[in-house]
């Protein structure tokens, strides 16, 4: 691209700046963004250490697992950690209906990944090369809801 009016460039104040030069503009944003990038980390202990270590904990203590192996398996679960603590915790807190709450939390997410996220993702890189992956993943979900149905159908 060119810098005609920065139509079609991302950044265009910086790259076609005749005011600053691209290393001027990077020392001047550079405290800027260590500054927003030292208080999201900071954000995301103090996060995790309020939230998700309790869980953990609490899964290590009910599982018997010792510190370092709990540490080792359940950090590696992720980002469906949240998904799993608030399953269990659903589960927990109501032992009647609680998986009806658990189920519907977690088909809620299935259903937000798999639909509006694989949409747009679709729609952003103008249509999908192979096109029967999202009706592959569509009918998986399908089954899968289908035999949860089925399983707990009372």
């Amino acid at each position: 691209s060119t810098c005609n009016g920065g139509d079609g460039m991302w950044g265009s104040w910086v790259f076609c700046s005749d005011k600053y030069s691209v290393r001027d503009l990077f020392l001047m944003i550079s405290p800027l963004v260590v500054l927003w990038m030292v208080l999201l980390f900071r954000l995301l202990g103090s996060t995790a250490e309020d939230y998700f270590s309790p869980s953990l904990e609490m899964f290590s203590v009910r599982l018997g697992l010792p510190p370092r192996f709990a540490g080792v398996s359940l950090l590696a679960l992720g980002n469906g950690a949240a998904d799993v603590s608030a399953t269990m915790s659903a589960i927990m807190g109501d032992e009647e209906n609680g998986y009806k709450l658990s189920l519907g939390a977690l088909s809620g997410a299935a259903m937000l990944v798999g639909g509006v996220i694989a949409g747009v993702v679709v729609i952003v890189a103008g249509g999908g090369a192979c096109r029967g992956a999202l009706g592959g993943e569509g009918a998986g979900f399908v089954l899968s809801v289908c035999g949860v149905l089925v399983k707990l159908r009372p």
